[in-house]
């Protein structure tokens, strides 16, 4: 793959993002005016009716924008998607474990065959599925029995966390490592301070903990057994204000939320730092974060218009 290359398409990609005039351009108008302008920005396929099935399909557009200068089994896919894989899986599993109804929450923008996977797990056919793939969902149906949502949330996220460490090798470009080891830390303090607010128990944190991140593993288990607030001491030692400050607000319904916000700033710098790179995959890696923020920003804006 000709990096020089995917960087220059990236770059020039970049600059059909939306600017914040386009953005202020969706204040203070209608939903049917909202979704008309959303046409002239050419957001979707062709859907013009349905606010997420838009934003779904620019999801998928990016995706096949991504695929068309890069290898679809490429490792970056791996980690930008992570996400994706998450919220399939755990949902299918969900279904299967919990009797949940199951709702297809991406469809079309995880890394696995959704369709012969559902068919396994839905309807107990194994159709076309392979005997790797096979092995792989018998594994997640007997890691995450007897687990409660939560549960079955974090033990995939591990799963699928350790089957991109196991990939990781020394020609692996080092921007999309840096980008995967801040998000591993986010992850990581994510759970065990969910985990202390919900009484779960160290066995269960020390189980779901995700290997790499810049905190180890050690300290994050000592942490676990320390208040929110002095958690929130530590981790100075690794943010500034913009994030600690924030454990003032411990106590409201919000404060998880407000977190995740925090460390939103902090990947603010992450992606001016690659942004700027053109001799490794950094410009791709900030081009999609990015863009899923216009995406996050516009649905917020729609569903905030009142009629």
């Amino acid at each position: 793959m000709d990096i020089a290359f995917v960087s220059g398409v990236i770059a020039g990609s970049s600059s059909k993002l939306l600017t914040p005039s386009h953005l202020k351009n969706f204040d203070n108008i209608s939903k049917k005016d909202f979704l008309a302008l959303l046409k002239t920005h050419q957001y979707g396929f062709a859907s013009d009716l349905n606010i997420d099935l838009i934003m779904l399909e620019e999801e998928k557009k990016h995706r096949q924008f991504l695929e068309s200068v890069i290898d679809k089994d490429h490792f970056i896919f791996k980690v930008l998607y992570l996400t994706f894989d998450h919220l399939f899986l755990s949902s299918l599993m969900k279904s299967y474990q919990l009797g949940l109804k199951y709702q297809k929450p991406i469809d079309g923008l995880s890394n696995f065959n959704e369709t012969r996977y559902e068919t396994y797990i839905i309807d107990e056919t194994m159709g076309l599925l392979d005997l790797e793939d096979k092995a792989f969902l018998d594994q997640l149906i007997e890691k995450t029995k007897d687990l409660d949502a939560q549960g079955i949330s974090d033990c995939v996220i591990k799963i699928l966390h350790d089957r991109i460490v196991q990939s990781i090798d020394k020609k692996t470009d080092p921007y999309v490592l840096k980008y995967f080891d801040f998000e591993t830390t986010v992850l990581n303090v994510m759970l065990i301070i969910r985990s202390n607010k919900y009484n779960k128990d160290a066995s269960y944190v020390d189980a779901n903990i995700l290997a790499g991140g810049m905190i180890e593993k050690h300290i994050l288990l000592d942490l676990f057994d320390q208040s929110v607030s002095e958690i929130g001491k530590y981790l100075s030692l690794h943010f500034d204000e913009r994030l600690t400050d924030l454990f003032k607000y411990i106590d409201r319904p919000d404060f998880l939320a407000r977190l995740k916000d925090g460390f939103d700033l902090f990947m603010n710098d992450l992606l001016e730092d690659l942004s700027f790179q053109n001799m490794n995959l950094g410009p791709v890696i900030a081009f999609t974060v990015l863009k899923r923020r216009e995406i996050e920003n516009l649905k917020q804006r729609y569903y905030q218009i009142k009629e």
